[in-house]
């Protein structure tokens, strides 16, 4: 996925004379993606093990 990134920004990067030999940046990124996607499916298993209450179950 970052491969595939990266060879469409060359061209930008070119342009904009950026210079990133080895990728750090992009590196970086897709650990930072990975690490958020790992907490959204974290948040979203707590979601679906948590029960939703109906009105009737509020204590009055």
């Amino acid at each position: 996925m970052v491969k595939r990134f990266w060879e469409s920004l060359s061209d930008w990067a070119e342009v904009l004379s950026m210079d990133d030999p080895h990728g750090d940046y992009l590196f970086r990124l897709e650990e930072r993606v990975a690490k958020l996607e790992r907490k959204l499916d974290d948040l979203q298993t707590q979601s679906r093990a948590t029960p939703v209450e109906s009105p009737d179950d509020r204590v009055r």
